[in-house]
């Protein structure tokens, strides 16, 4: 049996577009499980910044505190690159997408303000200076979390905190 030319580029074509237009699946498992990988690969940043934010004893800390803070920001970016493009199947998943990234962003915006209060620190800012970069920080700090609990919940992802 021979086949003409167009044939076989006609049926080529066919086959292509067949894969190409077969979607991505939107589901709200995919979702869960990008965020549960992401928990697991954000958390050494996360356990490191707390740890050092923890120990500052005295200003010679607060470089360590700062590259610990810039390592978490990084992590964090890579985390909300890894969630945005995944797409949910529910209200719920979209509820708990929009919020996980709204969480993600207050604790970048957080750990900003917290790098700002270090700059301060270091320049030898007035105590009140201090206080306001800290509450600052401490606001963006517990908006994130609460997001990112309710996040967590509306996905059905047992919060680790």
């Amino acid at each position: 049996m021979k086949f003409k030319v167009p044939f076989v580029f006609a049926l080529l074509l066919a086959m292509v577009g067949l894969v190409a237009a077969a979607p991505a699946q939107a589901s709200d498992a995919q979702l869960r499980k990008v965020v549960k990988q992401q928990e697991k690969k954000s958390e050494p940043a996360t356990k490191k910044f707390v740890e050092v934010a923890e120990s500052i004893e005295d200003p010679s800390d607060l470089e360590e505190v700062q590259q610990a803070s810039e390592e978490l920001r990084s992590a964090l970016a890579t985390y909300r690159k890894a969630v945005t493009p995944v797409k949910t199947s529910s209200s719920k998943g979209k509820q708990g997408k929009t919020k996980l990234l709204s969480a993600l962003k207050e604790m970048t915006t957080g750990l900003t303000q917290f790098e700002s209060f270090i700059d301060k620190a270091q320049g030898g800012a007035s105590k009140s200076e201090l206080e306001s970069a800290r509450k600052k920080f401490q606001k963006h700090l517990d908006k994130s979390e609460k997001l990112g609990d309710e996040a967590l919940e509306l996905l059905g992802i047992e919060s680790a905190s």
